[in-house]
């Protein structure tokens, strides 16, 4: 009886090994752990940033409404380029190593007194669209000689912040407004120094530290 049961117990695993094969193996065990999983995190973060980069170029590809000149008498929005639209299909033409051959314009929102002709909106801004995609041909094909350029019309949100409040340009005694998300962030860190008495009066005796009463 010395041993049986060793014995046995390995009979029965060899047996059931037999039995099972190597792809009992490979069901429960992942024999490409963790290079697979690690492939899976891989392309998981690349999505991400590979979308957040198309949508960058796109918009680096974009000419919005203030690259056009407007009419200096009526002040309607026109099809001429201005220098800022010249220089970014200037800019777009000579990236390397080759130009992207895709360009976007963003669809005319320069539009003025809509509210007088609702109805006739969408052909007003089709029409100047189409007007200003052929100024944008045009000057790429005197810019960059042989080679053909699409032009497409997307309808995006400009990007960056706003900068007027930050400029002084607001009367100082009135009220900011508030737009959207946008809070008075640029007030949160006004005002002087706040310091022990002992700092306050090393530095001047009677000035104002903004901590209190010097002395106290």
């Amino acid at each position: 009886m010395k041993g049986f049961i060793p014995r046995t117990a390995l009979g029965i695993g060899l047996g059931l090994l037999s039995l099972a094969g190597c792809a009992y193996y490979r069901d429960i065990f992942d024999p490409c752990w963790p290079e697979r999983y690690n492939a899976m995190a891989r392309v998981s973060v690349n999505e991400a940033n590979n979308a957040q980069a198309y949508n960058g170029h796109v918009l680096d590809q974009t000419l919005w409404n203030y690259d056009f000149e407007h009419d200096p008498k009526t002040g309607a929005p026109t099809d001429r380029l201005n220098p800022a639209g010249m220089e970014r299909l200037k800019y777009i033409s000579r990236r390397r190593p080759v130009p992207d051959a895709r360009i976007y314009l963003a669809t005319a929102q320069d539009l003025g007194n809509l509210g007088d002709a609702p109805d006739k909106v969408s052909e007003v801004r089709t029409m100047l669209n189409n007007r200003r995609i052929v100024a944008i041909q045009n000057f790429l094909a005197a810019q960059a000689p042989g080679h053909s350029y699409a032009v497409e019309v997307h309808d995006p949100a400009e990007v960056g912040i706003a900068a007027l409040q930050m400029t002084g340009s607001l009367p100082p005694a009135g009220p900011r407004p508030v737009v959207g998300g946008y809070q008075k962030l640029q007030d949160n860190f006004q005002g002087v120094f706040a310091g022990p008495a002992s700092i306050t009066q090393s530095l001047g005796g009677g000035s104002s530290g903004g901590g209190g009463t010097p002395g106290r």
